[in-house]
């Protein structure tokens, strides 16, 4: 028999960090009313996960339906709905919510359990993320329920924790190994009684330390190529670091320290809409708007971004360059405000998670998205969408001979092989240099620099090859912007010219232009571009002409033009000039 002493101090302590990812991935139905949420779960077996429509079942929750995709099944194995459920009874202390979010919880148990082979319901993230909902509901229900009802739970608890704990199941240097460690160190703090205890904290404590070593660059930015982990993974920090600092100050002090160190690239990213920028796995969501995120610092600098300059202390630098991250951003005044100009230079080549095949892309804002990124569409992967977003088709960088084969995951070097190698944030003319070797035979050599006085945009692309290739340099323009063969930049709901786009190339080239051009028609054993390195095994179709997509959310599709200069040669320089009126 389990035994859990002072449930209710226990989840008070422990509740910000048990729901920590949840909230930052249900964010916005956090307002809608946990009560009619809660029974529509329960009295009619009615799920709406995250921004998925909902999804009603006839019988019992089909937990592992492949119809509904990858993403929807990861929250409903994950079971944050019960959540709601848990909301639900401490707002109307309905016992009811306990009694059938049990069976739903033990409707799952009877199905799935040990059930190891099934990536599914055994996804690992998945696991540790269901592990913290167990938690937390089993700290809510114990003292309702009892320790009857429970103990079918707490047995699977203690066997879960043991596969948390196993270094074969673990996920080395990822988040998602993290959310393995916070799993069974919050385990560790309700179930003190199990014998393995002091084994998990030091485990946990010791690997959650290397992959923090690992994860964070010496400048203080998650490595993950998508921002929001940058903001949810040092949230998790800081929580672990104020909910533990009195109980194992020596284990926890120094997540303090890389907290603060990540605050100049938490608000230096921010565009001066106050959105995070669509680079990676990130969505173009305002961090005002999110709870976590625009509470995470308390700091003039960061309120400032977050609000584009309606609150807190105008930020001292315009210009900042994060050399050893391989990030540069630029911007004409931060006393602009929301019309202030960005631009957003991307060399980053720190992790493979979340990376898309963006080497040395980049954003342009003023006023409005002027040139961007194609986003995030989520993680079906059989989805053409989807392997487009990853692409670098989707990005303004470089393509080699039509085949986009810069697979994100196939960084099998040591050494850099996409980096800033020059810089220089003083004077009238900033620049930034980038350097691509990704490709076999073929260097790219990236150089942008910005005019202050008259707020010019220079691109210099530098290709070096000594075999003949096609090249295609990709430039993705914002859904209002449009332009003509004069090159003149226009905003196509108002047809005001703000700018002007020129090309001067050292070789001939063909200029070509697409507006969402449809997907080609492939069957299930075709792909347009490989997201995890499995795909390899399917046939890769050249996707020409399939260009000129964004996604504003997780799950719609908007068109956008593309400016493609294409060239057939080895080596070649070309100079784009953007003027913005």
């Amino acid at each position: 028999m389990y035994e859990i002493n002072n449930p209710d101090i226990i989840y008070n302590k422990i509740v910000n960090l048990l729901r920590d990812k949840m909230s930052f991935y249900i964010n916005g139905l956090e307002d809608n009313d946990p009560v009619q949420m809660a029974n529509e779960i329960i009295y009619s077996n009615t799920f709406y996960i995250n921004s998925h429509e909902k999804v009603t079942y006839k019988d019992s929750i089909n937990w592992v339906d492949t119809s509904k995709g990858r993403t929807y099944l990861r929250y409903l194995n994950s079971q944050f709905f019960i959540w709601k459920i848990i909301k639900a009874y401490q707002v109307t202390k309905d016992t009811t919510y306990l009694e059938k979010g049990l069976d739903i919880i033990y409707d799952w148990i009877e199905k799935y359990n040990n059930q190891y082979d099934n990536k599914i319901a055994y996804h690992k993230e998945t696991t540790s993320l269901r592990m913290n909902v167990w938690i937390g509901f089993i700290l809510i229900s114990v003292n309702i329920l009892g320790n009857e009802k429970l103990e079918l739970l707490a047995e699977v608890m203690k066997d879960t924790a043991k596969l948390l704990a196993n270094n074969e199941f673990y996920l080395t240097n990822t988040n998602q190994g993290m959310f393995q460690d916070i799993a069974l160190i919050l385990y560790s703090q309700v179930f003190t009684t199990d014998e393995n205890v002091d084994y998990y904290i030091k485990l946990a404590y010791n690997r959650t330390k290397n992959y923090l070593d690992y994860i964070y660059t010496k400048e203080g930015i998650h490595k993950e190529h998508t921002p929001h982990y940058h903001y949810l993974v040092t949230d998790i920090i800081h929580n672990m670091y104020e909910i533990f600092k009195d109980d194992n100050y020596e284990r926890v002090s120094y997540m303090d320290d890389l907290y603060k160190k990540s605050l100049k690239f938490s608000y230096q990213i921010v565009k001066p809409d106050g959105t995070i920028p669509q680079i990676g796995d990130n969505q173009p969501s305002k961090i005002i708007e999110n709870e976590i995120i625009s509470n995470l610092y308390k700091d003039d600098y960061f309120l400032y971004a977050i609000t584009s300059g309606e609150k807190g202390k105008t930020p001292k630098e315009d210009i900042v360059v994060f050399k050893e991250s391989g990030y540069a951003i630029l911007r004409d005044s931060w006393q602009k405000k929301k019309e202030a100009l960005y631009i957003l230079f991307l060399a980053a080549q720190n992790s493979k998670t979340h990376k898309h095949s963006d080497d040395l892309s980049f954003l342009i804002y003023k006023g409005e998205d002027i040139v961007i990124e194609a986003g995030f569409i989520g993680y079906d992967y059989d989805d053409m969408y989807t392997q487009y977003a990853y692409s670098a088709y989707a990005h303004n960088t470089l393509v080699v001979d039509d085949e986009s084969s810069l697979y994100r995951f196939d960084y099998n070097k040591k050494e850099k092989e996409v980096y800033i190698s020059d810089y220089d944030t003083k004077f009238d003319k900033p620049y930034v240099v980038g350097v691509n070797k990704r490709y076999e035979d073929v260097v790219h050599k990236r150089t942008i620099t910005y005019e202050k006085n008259n707020t010019t945009i220079h691109i210099k692309d530098e290709i070096i090859s000594k075999n003949k290739h096609n090249y295609k340099l990709l430039f993705n323009f914002g859904k209002n912007i449009k332009f003509n063969n004069e090159e003149i930049i226009k905003l196509s709901n108002t047809n005001k010219e703000i700018g002007l786009v020129s090309i001067e190339s050292s070789c001939e080239y063909k200029k070509n232009i697409y507006w969402g051009e449809l997907a080609l028609d492939l069957n299930e054993n075709q792909i347009i571009y490989p997201i995890i390195s499995s795909q390899l095994e399917k046939e890769i179709v050249k996707n020409e002409n399939f260009k000129g997509w964004n996604f504003p959310t997780r799950y719609e599709k908007e068109k956008n033009m593309v400016l493609e200069i294409e060239v057939n040669i080895d080596s070649f320089i070309l100079s784009t000039k953007i003027i913005l009126y």
